[in-house]
């Protein structure tokens, strides 16, 4: 069930950006934006080299209200904190995932090929400066000098915030800071940083200016931005396989940056805006794109499920296909499409049915059911999933542990 699942979302979303549809001329219509204020920027004291990602957690629990996100929030401050700073959430009780209005978070992505003498390896992680915002005010104040008994107070134009050693080098001049912005608002990030932050507050300056395209996202349920402007989210060799590989090898390096948006309700919206290196590249990843669908859509088309959750998955990756719109002025890009039902909606229905069918174990607290997948895909991808007696899995590379999940910025 979880790999038809997986199967399907990965293919609708590779049909959503690749469904050949006559070229749209850029100023088509754009899909409506969000219905979410934007994402506020207000308290990063930076955006790094390769962007951001904003969610907004209240709006995710309300559309998809599955058990395993009720203690989300205490679970993505612990990576967020537990490898960069002593600390202790048992302490005092984090705001609910639902009571989040929205996280914002720098982000990096790094892929590298394998060579002959090194093994590939990939980095995903949303690092600091990073704020969490409640949606109605809490205490975060008191709850932070729980977390923390070690910080110290400090302050510095005229605001006050908590200094705590960096754990993996608790001698460094430049620690980490924990400031609470204001009754909703937690801010983490470096002193440095923070000592920025609040200089540019006093001095009534605007926030970081956001990568091109961010505008057009972010007032969406999720939003990415991802600049290769600086630094490249892939170094090294390409494998060869399979032969797709090329074609993603062409939009990844064609591309300078990308800001993504999903919006959910009664339909839901994928939106991508990019601008290409020149117009050469933007025209290559046209053409790139509309090789793809040579594999997306068949593979779409005969994993169609037969009924619950997963059919109106299907129904709607039918409808991002159907509705797709795409196009390109120069070096600028846009895709964009919608189609019926929510996804987050569909794929929490998706998960509590294959929970139920594995005896009723969480999703985010046991392990994936054992189940084959759907006959119509390994139809699809002969030789590639293994005989039926045989699980299907993808081998993936061993790499080497992962960075903490925040590192200090600066």
């Amino acid at each position: 069930m979880r790999l038809v699942l997986a199967a399907a979302v990965a293919a609708a979303v590779a049909s959503a950006a690749a469904a050949p549809a006559a070229p749209v001329p850029n100023d088509s219509p754009a899909l409506p934006s969000g219905p979410y204020p934007p994402f506020d920027l207000t308290y990063l004291s930076r955006i790094k080299d390769q962007g951001l990602i904003a969610v907004r957690p209240a709006a995710v629990v309300k559309f998809a209200p599955l058990p395993g996100l009720s203690d989300a929030s205490r679970v993505l401050l612990g990576m967020t904190l537990s490898q960069l700073v002593d600390c202790d959430l048992t302490t005092a009780d984090p705001p609910p995932f639902a009571a989040l209005d929205q996280v914002v978070m720098n982000l990096t992505v790094k892929i590298s090929g394998a060579t002959a003498d090194k093994q590939g390896s990939f980095l995903l992680t949303a690092s600091s400066p990073c704020t969490f915002r409640t949606a109605e005010p809490f205490p975060w104040a008191e709850v932070v000098r729980k977390w923390f008994p070690k910080a110290t107070a400090a302050r510095h134009a005229g605001r006050e915030y908590l200094r705590t050693a960096f754990k993996l080098d608790p001698a460094a001049a430049d620690g980490v800071a924990v400031f609470v912005a204001d009754g909703r608002t937690l801010v983490f990030d470096s002193e440095s940083g923070v000592k920025e932050l609040l200089d540019r507050l006093k001095a009534g300056k605007p926030h970081p200016i956001p990568p091109p395209g961010w505008d057009a996202v972010a007032r969406d349920l999720l939003a990415v931005a991802l600049d290769q402007r600086t630094t490249p989210c892939v170094t090294g060799a390409w494998p060869t396989e399979p032969p797709a590989i090329g074609d993603v090898k062409v939009i990844v390096e064609s591309l300078a940056v990308a800001a993504f948006g999903l919006t959910a309700g009664e339909r839901t919206g994928l939106r991508v805006v990019a601008e290409a290196k020149d117009e050469a590249a933007a025209a290559a990843t046209v053409k790139a794109i509309d090789r793809l669908v040579g594999t997306a859509r068949p593979l779409l088309a005969l994993a169609t499920a037969p009924a619950g959750p997963e059919a109106a998955l299907f129904k709607l990756a039918d409808g991002w296909v159907t509705n797709l719109k795409r196009g390109h002025a120069g070096p600028h890009l846009r895709v964009q499409t919608d189609g019926p039902g929510n996804l987050l909606a569909l794929v929490g229905a998706a998960m509590k049915e294959s929970d139920a069918a594995a005896g009723g174990a969480d999703t985010f607290g046991g392990p994936p059911p054992a189940t084959p997948p759907h006959p119509r895909l390994r139809q699809a991808l002969p030789g590639r999933m293994g005989p039926p007696d045989v699980p299907d899995s993808i081998p993936l590379p061993q790499v080497p542990p992962l960075p903490p999940a925040v590192v200090p910025a600066g």
